[in-house]
Order: C-alpha cells, then sequence, then structure tokens
C-alpha cells in the first residue's frame, strides 16, 4: 500500500520536471492518503452504521445528519443545541460533500444533508434522493491561503506570499470533486496564477485533510476556509476576495423524518446562527453576526 501511496503522490507532481518529495513531505501525504482510504471503505458501507447502537433521547427521535468535513464541528455543536432545544437526538457523519452525497445516492441512510456547495446538493436532488425544494442557503465562508503556526509570511499580495513559499507544496480539496478545491481552483484562476500554482497543489479527499497536513508542517501552506485555518491557530498569509458566487453552505432534506425541517429552520433561528457565528462562519445575505 505504502509503495502505491508514494506512487501516487508523484503523479501529482508531474507538472514538475526532476522532482520528488522529501521524506517528511511523504510521511503527510501519506497520512492523507490513508484517510481517502478509510473514506472509500466508509462508502461501501451504510453512511452511519458506526453510530447507530447511539441511544436516543428521552423523545425517543434521533436525526441522521451528514455534513460537510468543513462544517464538522459546526454541526456537532449545532447538534448540541437543537438536542438542547428540542430533545432530539442527533448523529453526525462527517466526510467530504462529494463522498456524503454518494452515499447517500448509493442508499445510505441520512435525514438531513449539509453540503459545503450546491452543486452536490443539486446532484442529489435530480436523482430523486433528496427533496430540492426544501434546499437553503444557511452560511458562508472564505478562502485563505494559511501557513502552519509560527511560519508567517511577509507579503504584500498573493503572489508575493506564494513566492514566500520558495517552491514548496500546497494542500487543498481535490478540484475534481471537493467543494474546497473547487473553490479554490476558482479563486486562484480569478487570481491569474492557476497555471503558476497547480503543480504544487495536493489534492485531498476533504477539506480536513488538506487542514492536517498544513497544520502538521508536511506542506508548506494550504487554501483552506478561514473558518478551519482560525480554529487551527494557522497563520493567515493571504485572505481571498470574496468568492463570486459565494462560497455557500447548503441544507436538504433526505428523508422526511419530522425532525427535518425543525432542524432546518433552527439553522435560521438566533441560537442555530449564534453557533454558525462562533465558529467563524459568516450568516447568508450578508446579514451580521
Amino acid at each position: 500500500m505504502r509503495s502505491v501511496i508514494c506512487c501516487h503522490a508523484r503523479n501529482v507532481a508531474a507538472g514538475r520536471q526532476n522532482t520528488t518529495f522529501s521524506r517528511r513531505e511523504m510521511r503527510g501525504i501519506e497520512y492523507a492518503m490513508d484517510r481517502r482510504t478509510f473514506l472509500f471503505w466508509m462508502s461501501s458501507v451504510p453512511a452511519f452504521a458506526v453510530v447507530a447502537g447511539a441511544p436516543a433521547t428521552a423523545s425517543g427521535e434521533t436525526l441522521r445528519i451528514a455534513a460537510a468535513s468543513s462544517f464538522a464541528d459546526a454541526a456537532e455543536d449545532l447538534g448540541a443545541a437543537f438536542a438542547r432545544s428540542t430533545g432530539i437526538k442527533t448523529i453526525i457523519n462527517a466526510a467530504s460533500s462529494s463522498t456524503l452525497a454518494r452515499q447517500i445516492a448509493n442508499g445510505a441512510a441520512a435525514d438531513v444533508f449539509l453540503s459545503a456547495n450546491r452543486d452536490w446538493a443539486d446532484w442529489l436532488a435530480d436523482k430523486g434522493r433528496l427533496d430540492a425544494d426544501s434546499l437553503q442557503v444557511f452560511a458562508g465562508n472564505q478562502l485563505v491561503l494559511a501557513v502552519p503556526a509560527g511560519r508567517s509570511i511577509q507579503a504584500a499580495g498573493l503572489e508575493d506570499s506564494l513566492k514566500a513559499l520558495k517552491g514548496g507544496w500546497i494542500a487543498t480539496g481535490d478540484p475534481e470533486h471537493v467543494p474546497l478545491g473547487q473553490y479554490a481552483r476558482d479563486a486562484l484562476i480569478g487570481e491569474g496564477v492557476w497555471d503558476k500554482v497547480r503543480s504544487r497543489l495536493i489534492p485531498t479527499d476533504n477539506a480536513r485533510a488538506a487542514l492536517r497536513l498544513v497544520a502538521s508542517g508536511h506542506v508548506a501552506a494550504g487554501i483552506v476556509y478561514a473558518s478551519d485555518a482560525r480554529a487551527a491557530d494557522l497563520e493567515i498569509a493571504f485572505v481571498f476576495p470574496p468568492a463570486d458566487p459565494p462560497i455557500a453552505y447548503v441544507a436538504g432534506l433526505v428523508s422526511s423524518a419530522p425532525a427535518g425541517p425543525r432542524f432546518l429552520a433552527f439553522l435560521a433561528s438566533d441560537a442555530g446562527t449564534f453557533v454558525l457565528c462562533r465558529h467563524g462562519l459568516t450568516l447568508p445575505e450578508s446579514r451580521p453576526c
């Protein structure tokens, strides 16, 4: 398995001639790829099998929430607040939006889908696995170029920040299917540096895997969500301009569970938006926190 991972990692760098990864970089990439293997395994079984035996609250109801990995911590806190308010327990399954969407499309059990973009929610709706009329944007985020704690960069603008990395690797989500990577690709294209940077990108299967690579120092930097970077105490080298269209977290109903609409309403309530703001997320329609 390790030799396969190493070969895959070197293929990522195919755009750089005569370039190999250092042993430290390889350890970090293996770490991220191990997570990918785990998610692949998870996609082959029902999404909530690991926690299906968890006890319900006094109300007897349990709401199963499939949440984008970058939203995992906020989802846990929202679930706890929702349970205190309603007596309904929540079970959170966190992974890349694309992984969750495929799981649900293949029959995995879920009641609510919290996606890091609209595309995967629409994809499920087109397959008849999500109620399109229930879709709502409930939060937003921003992209940053972040470096490990203690490695601050003194630079003016994105290009100077990239030069300061001295050719180091940059982690972000896989642009082929991970919302973070798709947002990052669009942002780099908008800044006119995509062709200069693309060969230095380490694509990961979800936003948290990219964050771990940066926090551990296995890569020089990462293009990650601002909320994640601040939660991990990373140094922020550059803040990308607001995306157009904006980065949007979208919620939708997967099942007819009565608790589903109540949870969507809770997301927009004062208690729900308080949790969102506490986790560094933005609110729809430029509403202040």
